[in-house]
C-alpha cells in the first residue's frame, strides 16, 4: 500500500504544508487558509496540500480560487479509500480525516520539511516560520498537549481511563504531545516509520485520540518541543474525574 508522492509546486521550495479535511468543513478550510494567506510573506512560497476523499468539485474550485499570489498554491490530494476499515473513531467529535495525517511522510517524501496541521485554527503570523525552527536532529516537532501534562493529569480519567495508565498502556513516557502543528523533517520521518506502519499501528489499536496517539507511541521521546504559541489552545473541561 503506497500512494503517489506528490511533486513540489515551486521549484526553489522544498517545503510544504499539508492539512486534511471533508467536504463538510471546507468553509472552516477555507477560513484558516484566509488566515494563512494574511499573514504570509512575499519572499516565501506557500505550497498547500490539502488530503481529502470527499470535497466536491465546486468546493476546491472556491479554495483554490484563494490563491490569487503567484506565490501561493493550493492543491487536492485523494486519499481514496486507504482509511475506511478497521479504524477506531473514538468520540463524536473526532473524524476519519485525522487519520489522514499519518500519510505526510508518503505523500510528501519529494519534500525536505512538511508543516500538517489541524483546520480548526487561525494563523496569527506567518506559518512559514515553522520551517525555520532548528529541530536539532529531530524527525518531528509538535506542542506540549497541556491538557495532558504531568502536573494536569494526575489523577484523572477519560474515556474510561485513567490517563497515567492508558499512556503507559500504549507505550507513551514522558511528555505527550498534541500534534494539531507538526513539523516533519521528511527523510527523518519516513527512516522512523513508514506509512503501512502507522497504518498498521492505528488499525490494531482503539486510540482514545486517534492518530495523535499513534505519533505519540511511534515518535516516543523523539520530538523536538515547539513553543506553545504554535498551537495555543482554548479547552473546556474534558475530564471524567
Amino acid at each position: 500500500m503506497s500512494f503517489e508522492p506528490i511533486v513540489p509546486a515551486f521549484e526553489d521550495c522544498a517545503y510544504v504544508i499539508g492539512m486534511s479535511s471533508s467536504n463538510q468543513y471546507a468553509p472552516y478550510l477555507a477560513v484558516y487558509l484566509q488566515s494563512i494567506i494574511d499573514h504570509a510573506r512575499k519572499e516565501n512560497y506557500y505550497d498547500i496540500v490539502v488530503f481529502e476523499t470527499d470535497m466536491s468539485t465546486e468546493n476546491k474550485k472556491r479554495i483554490q480560487a484563494l490563491a490569487s499570489a503567484p506565490n501561493f498554491s493550493i492543491r487536492f490530494y485523494n486519499l481514496h479509500n486507504t482509511f475506511e476499515e478497521n479504524l477506531y473513531i473514538s468520540a463524536s467529535y473526532f473524524a476519519k480525516q485525522c487519520y489522514y495525517r499519518l500519510a505526510l511522510g508518503e505523500v510528501f517524501k519529494k519534500y525536505k520539511k512538511a508543516v500538517f496541521t489541524d483546520i480548526d485554527l487561525a494563523a496569527v503570523s506567518d506559518i512559514f516560520e515553522l520551517f525555520k525552527i532548528d529541530m536539532q536532529g529531530k524527525s518531528i516537532a509538535a506542542c506540549e498537549e497541556i491538557l495532558w501534562h504531568a502536573d494536569t493529569r494526575q489523577g484523572k480519567r477519560q474515556h474510561g481511563f485513567y490517563i497515567d495508565d492508558y499512556l503507559d498502556k500504549i507505550g507513551c513516557s514522558g511528555v505527550y504531545y498534541n500534534t494539531g502543528v507538526v513539523v516533519a523533517d521528511i527523510a527523518k520521518f519516513n527512516e522512523k516509520a513508514s506509512f503501512r506502519k502507522l497504518l498498521q499501528i492505528a488499525q490494531e489499536n482503539k486510540f482514545i485520540n486517534l492518530e495523535q496517539d499513534v505519533l505519540n507511541k511511534v515518535f516516543n521521546n523523539s520530538f523536538y518541543t515547539l513553543p506553545p504559541c504554535y498551537n495555543f489552545e482554548v479547552i473546556n473541561g474534558v475530564f471524567e474525574g
